[in-house]
This record gives structure tokens, C-alpha cells and sequence, in this order.
């Protein structure tokens, strides 16, 4: 399969770059970077399969410019044309090599994997909105379909200038789940662990087990003082 990663990155460039090694250097990776973030181009670790689409967006936690940052993403990797693409932050960490993406996902016949957690009656645009995590990894079919109804994407966009809590959680979830149920996995291959918290909590070692042996794709959050053992333990496997 042909995979590329749509990564949304805002700080830490140090352990970004880092994390980037660890990708399959068969899959692309697309960069956004916050506009408010002091990072730059030349601080981004040179690879061959690294793709700057610039600093375009001032992105702010739970908005809608979160969404359009990863819209974003989404069209620049889409000129291209791939089997499966992959949201991801800048403290997320690969867990598998190419050939485990591909085992992992093939266990669930093409479809993507968009979390969704609750739905909310709305009545509007949609009978009902669902919520779900941010992050997701979606099918060419998908992705083709979200470029063939681009109006439906512009409808849910003028629905989004309102008042509306999580809408980075919001917004895939209610376009594809209302649309094309039947192209989704309700599992984002992602360990991410919110006990008791609002954000993810940091991931350590003591997890490296549990991680290995479900199908998971991803963990976050990682970073270097609490989740160096893992990185090393996870990069010592992929290298």
C-alpha cells in the first residue's frame, strides 16, 4: 500500500524530528506548522520524503482552524493519490514498519478508522453531530469521496463559523458517520490514554507490551522526559 502521514506540528521541533526517523521511508509525510510557532522550514530534519506545505494557518486548540489546517494536509496529499492517509501530531509516535500498516489494515477490508465517542441531536445540517478523537486515518475511498462532495465540506465549514466546542472532534466525525457509515471503522488504530484528564497523558515504557500487542499504529503523547525509554525501545524495533 501507499501511505502518507499529515502531521500537524506546533512545538518541540527537537523531538519531531526525531519521531520523523522512525516512518517508513516509503511513506510521505506532510508538514504543517502553526503560524504562531517559532519553528521554521530549515529547522525541519532534511529527509528525502518530507513535504513542507508551509505555515499558513494560526492554529488553536479544539477550533476550526484546526480543521482547516488539516484540510489542508489532506488537498496538498491528495494530488498525489494514496492507499491510506494518516493525521498525526508532532508527539505521536510510529509503532510499526510498513509491512505492519499494511497487515494491520488489511484485516479491515479498505475502510478508514475515524473514531467516534458520542453523538449529539442537532437537527440542522445533520440530524445528529458525533464526536470522536481528533486524529484519524482515512482510506483513498474515503478521501476521494470527501473531494467528490466537496460542497458537503463547505456546507459543514459554514456550519462550523458557530459557536461549537471541540470542533477538531467534531468535524470529520459528522461529515463521514452522516454520509458513508458504511467506509468506516469506529477505531482510530491509536493508543491514547485521556484517564482522568482532559489532554492524553504522557506514554512510557510501562507500555510498550500492551502496545506491541494490539493493533495499534500510533501512541501519543510522547516526549522526552517521560517517554525516552519507549522512543529508544520503538526505534531500536523500526531501525
Amino acid at each position: 500500500m501507499k501511505h502518507c502521514i499529515l502531521m500537524l506540528l506546533h512545538k518541540d521541533v527537537k523531538l519531531a524530528n526525531r519521531l520523523l526517523k522512525l516512518y517508513p521511508k516509503t511513506f510521505d509525510i506532510y508538514i504543517h506548522i502553526d503560524k504562531k510557532s517559532d519553528i521554521e522550514q530549515k529547522d525541519i530534519v532534511r529527509l528525502s520524503n518530507v513535504v513542507w506545505i508551509g505555515k499558513e494557518i494560526e492554529v488553536k486548540w479544539q477550533s476550526y482552524e484546526m480543521v482547516e489546517a488539516e484540510l489542508r494536509l489532506l488537498q496538498e496529499a491528495h494530488k498525489q493519490g494514496y492507499d491510506y492517509y494518516h493525521l498525526i501530531s508532532g508527539q505521536c509516535l510510529c509503532l510499526r514498519t510498513a509491512e505492519e500498516f499494511d497487515d494491520i489494515i488489511c484485516k479491515y477490508d479498505g475502510r478508514s478508522f475515524v473514531e467516534k465517542r458520542f453523538e449529539m441531536t442537532d437537527g440542522k445540517l445533520y440530524d445528529k453531530f458525533m464526536l470522536g478523537s481528533q486524529w484519524w486515518s482515512l482510506s483513498k475511498q474515503t478521501v476521494y469521496w470527501i473531494f467528490e462532495h466537496w460542497d458537503k465540506v463547505q456546507e459543514l465549514d459554514r456550519e462550523y463559523t458557530k459557536p461549537i466546542i471541540a470542533k477538531d472532534e467534531m468535524f470529520f466525525q459528522t461529515l463521514l458517520y452522516n454520509n458513508v457509515p458504511k467506509l468506516l471503522v469506529n477505531d482510530n488504530l491509536r493508543y491514547i490514554n485521556f484517564f482522568a484528564s482532559v489532554h492524553p497523558l504522557l506514554v512510557g515504557i510501562d507500555k510498550y507490551e500492551m502496545l506491541m500487542n494490539g493493533d495499534f499504529l500510533f501512541t501519543r503523547k510522547v516526549d522526552f522526559h517521560s517517554s525516552l525509554e519507549l522512543i529508544d525501545e520503538v526505534e531500536q524495533r523500526l531501525c
